[in-house]
């Protein structure tokens, strides 16, 4: 018989035609080559925490880091496969009679390690097969191994193939007996770069999709020629649900090669299983049973195992498996990310709908009903918050302030956490951030800098802290400082924010809120000085954003913002900002930039461009809190934005009179319970009754109702101080009816 090879190129799978062991189809030449050895194998279990080093683990991703189609790795660089592998018996007329799950191949790890990288040569490892082999890939000739077996090596997106992948590779490997006739084991694998824990989202869904991005192989025993080995692929689509860690998924427009050419219809499949870190593993099953040739029965089942790839999830890639007991198949399938998932931290999310919040494991604190917050009872000592935060590492100069100053990614991607050390939102905190290994207690807003034991200096700021105008009920907005060992100039900085997030039950899907406020912007900026250090100067302004619930969207504008050195204020960019809320998700990922450029010191140009991090807050997202940035190539800033929907609920109100009526909205002078102030604004049960303007109203748990004005389109001149004057009447309010 002569040595099948078996085609799986994911580029054009219907044109692979079908071949028999029994007949003269397919197959390469087989040369005979001196295996190589590069160093002693190491064993890469699926699901370890990786290794950052090359030898026998996973490459992890990181921002920046090598991808395939465009720094090719390094020679030597070790790549574990993961693999699904047949085992094909024969029978005493060399007739292939079954094929068999290979467990032992696929539990005992295989590796392939660059060894040219400009010529697509790879060492690959299987240590249960004896294999250690130095292959061409995509090389149709088969090498001859040192105990006379053949084995010959593809891949199925390493090249330039329209469904390459940036961080992951599919391919597939066989392996001949010594007359290099007949397969003794065939393999389909995956191997890239992965996705490091801490880079994994906790909340959201996302789905990874494509077309001809499935390819395979189906084994058909025949009575008298032996098995036909036949290509079959079609289009997959999978999704990953990082809140539950479900993952489910299809295989649709299946097809296998037809012989002499054109295709047949083929099973299509259904993926169910569940997340473990950063890889999943599951089951699959034909969903349909067409009447064609090499087409398993509707009962065939099998699995699955893969993993995420890239710095954020950005790909997946996995092998999998089905069998009807008579006939078999296994393959690959591997795609990008449609859209992108809450990539906020790295903690695990509190369930929505729970009696309440975990209060002492790490991850989110989601608001419910029954939820503290921060103006009212306050944490309970030992509640533990995730950062979303974005930092900046700067690189200490002789005689300067700092000298270069660049993003903090790896820090920002890593995740950082507070907890609360009593009741009081603004005392004693213990702050985390793992990537650079400060674990400490602080006093938030210290008149003095905590000496760290490497002798450098940390200092925490809580900006919204308990009586300010803006200060927010279930968030918090703050900076934290790392100063060298003179406590002179910071090494890194961040601005954070944390708190009871909106649980995803929580979250409004329909209509628009608008959030507003004064002085609720809070950063800074820094510029290269002529002495060839920086300087730093702090932001202060006014934001407003406005989410709208049913097409996702996000809006807003930071704006009237000043920065301040030494103590002189000069004007500085407004900012615009577009994104869109994470489906599933109370977070929001999106865009800055700047529409304005003031010819002042501080100032960015008119290009700059950033990006903007948050979420909701609150039972029914009432309030919301963000982290932003903003670069121009020279100079570079970052911050925090807060800010609450304005409550509108005539019980929150006395000394009410009529004020007229703009555009179709009847007005009221009044004041806010427990405030002085006369504010002009609407009632919320007056638009509640009008069919115009009942979107604009939202109810809080409690039954208090909230209006956003932006829906209403009111020109409100003095709308922070209303909402600042609300929310205090809101917190007395819902106090009393607890108690």
């Amino acid at each position: 018989m002569k040595p099948v090879l078996l085609a799986t190129s994911m580029l054009a799978p219907l044109l692979l035609a079908a071949c028999a062991s029994g007949g003269g189809g397919g197959g390469g030449s087989i040369a005979t080559v001196t295996p190589a050895t590069i160093g002693p194998f190491a064993r890469a279990t699926v699901g370890s925490t990786p290794p950052t080093t090359a030898a026998g683990g996973f490459q992890q991703a990181a921002p920046g880091g090598p991808t395939f189609p465009g720094v090719q790795p390094a020679n030597g660089t070790v790549f574990a496969l993961t693999q699904s592998v047949f085992k094909v018996a024969h029978d005493s007329n060399d007739v292939a009679t079954a094929l068999s799950a290979d467990t032992a191949t696929m539990a005992a790890g295989a590796t392939v390690t660059v060894n040219d990288n400009t010529k697509n040569n790879f060492e690959l490892k299987i240590p249960t097969l004896g294999v250690d082999a130095i292959l061409h890939l995509n090389d149709n000739n088969y090498t001859q191994l040192a105990n006379g077996d053949y084995i010959a090596l593809e891949s199925v997106t390493y090249g330039r193939n329209v469904n390459l992948l940036n961080y992951a590779v599919l391919g597939d490997w066989t392996l001949l007996d010594t007359s290099g006739q007949h397969t003794i084991d065939y393999g389909q694998f995956i191997f890239g770069y992965q996705t490091p824990l801490a880079g994994r989202p906790v909340s959201g869904a996302a789905t990874y999709s494509g077309t001809n991005n499935v390819a395979g192989q189906v084994l058909t025993p025949s009575n008298t020629v032996g098995a036909y080995y036949t290509a079959v692929g079609g289009d997959g689509t999978l999704t990953a649900n990082f809140t539950t860690g479900a993952v489910t998924g299809a295989f649709t427009n299946m097809v296998s090669a037809a012989s002499g050419g054109g295709t047949n219809a083929w099973n299509n499949l259904s993926l169910t299983g569940t997340l473990s870190g950063a890889t999943f593993t599951g089951a699959t099953a034909a969903t349909t049973s067409p009447s064609t040739t090499n087409a398993l029965l509707a009962s065939a089942t099998g699995t699955f195992a893969g993993g995420f790839y890239g710095p954020v999830a950005n790909e997946v890639a996995l092998v999998w498996t089905l069998s009807d007991g008579t006939e078999s198949a296994l393959g690959v399938f591997g795609a990008e990310q449609n859209s992108p998932p809450a990539t906020i931290g790295a903690f695990e999310a509190a369930t929505p709908g729970t009696p309440a919040p975990a209060t002492t494991a790490a991850g989110y604190q989601q608001a419910l009903a029954a939820s503290p917050s921060f103006t009212s009872t306050g944490p309970t000592a030992g509640t533990v918050f995730a950062l979303t935060q974005s930092s900046i590492v700067a690189t200490i100069t002789p005689g300067d302030a700092y000298g270069t100053v660049t993003a903090d990614t790896a820090t920002d991607t890593a995740g950082a956490t507070v907890t609360a050390l009593s009741t009081n939102a603004n005392t004693s905190y213990e702050l985390k951030i793992p990537h650079l290994g400060v674990d400490v207690t602080l006093q938030a807003n210290a008149p003095q800098d905590t000496k760290l034991s490497n002798g450098t200096y940390a200092y925490l700021s809580t900006i919204t802290t308990a009586g300010g105008t803006n200060y927010l009920d279930y968030a918090v907005l703050g900076a934290w400082n790392l100063n060298d060992t003179a406590d002179q100039n910071y090494t890194n900085t961040g601005f954070f924010v944390f708190g009871y997030q909106t649980p995803a039950a929580g979250m409004p899907t329909t209509g628009t809120a608008t959030y507003s406020g004064t002085g609720n912007v809070y950063g800074e900026v820094i510029a290269p000085s002529a002495g060839g250090g920086a300087t730093a100067a702090t932001l202060t302004g006014d934001g407003s954003l406005t989410a709208n619930f049913g097409t996702g969207a996000i809006t807003g504008t930071l704006s009237n913002i000043t920065a301040n050195y030494n103590g002189a204020n000069t004007a500085w960019n407004s900012v615009t900002i577009t994104g869109a809320i994470n489906a599933g998700a109370s977070t929001f990922n999106g865009a800055t930039s700047t529409p304005s450029a003031p010819a002042t010191t501080y100032s960015l140009g008119a290009g700059a461009t950033g990006t903007i991090r948050g979420g909701f807050y609150g039972p029914t997202a009432q309030q919301v809190a963000a982290v932003w940035t903003l670069s121009d190539g020279t100079k570079s800033a970052l911050g925090v934005f807060g800010a609450k929907v304005a409550p509108s609920d005539r019980r929150l109100k006395r000394d009410i009179e009529p004020a007229g009526v703009v555009a179709g909205v009847r007005l009221y002078r009044f004041r806010y319970l427990g405030d002085g102030r006369t504010f002009v604004g609407v009632m919320a049960q007056d638009l509640l009754a009008d069919p115009r303007h009942a979107k604009a109203v939202i109810r809080r748990p409690s039954g208090l109702l909230m209006v956003d004005y932006g829906m209403l389109g009111l020109d409100t001149p003095d709308l922070g101080a209303m909402q600042a004057a609300g929310a205090a009447a809101v917190a007395a309010y819902e106090m009393a009816a607890a108690a």
